[in-house]
């Protein structure tokens, strides 16, 4: 193999990377992990590009916070019941 042709191993793992696929896709995708089930605790632990055309906001400034720290106001709407 040259120097200029494309690396196919780095680019079938690439390929196969969730979260280099889940950042290519033009819908708005948020991941959160229940970090407490008693207090319906959560953390944000993916969030690709879409979120800033789609919502305005870009969501991977907030990957690795605490949900109701991050947007307290969420589980007045009832967040948690919705989704645990």
């Amino acid at each position: 193999m040259s120097n200029h042709e494309p690396n196919l191993w780095y680019l079938m793992n690439e390929s196969l990377d969730i979260y280099h696929l889940v950042d290519r896709l033009s819908v708005a995708i948020v991941v959160f992990k229940l970090t407490n089930s008693k207090h319906r605790d959560f953390d944000i632990v993916m969030a690709n590009d879409a979120n800033l055309e789609v919502c305005g906001v870009d969501m991977k400034q907030f990957v690795g916070k605490d949900l109701r720290a991050t947007f307290p106001g969420i589980y007045e709407l009832g967040f948690p019941e919705k989704y645990y």
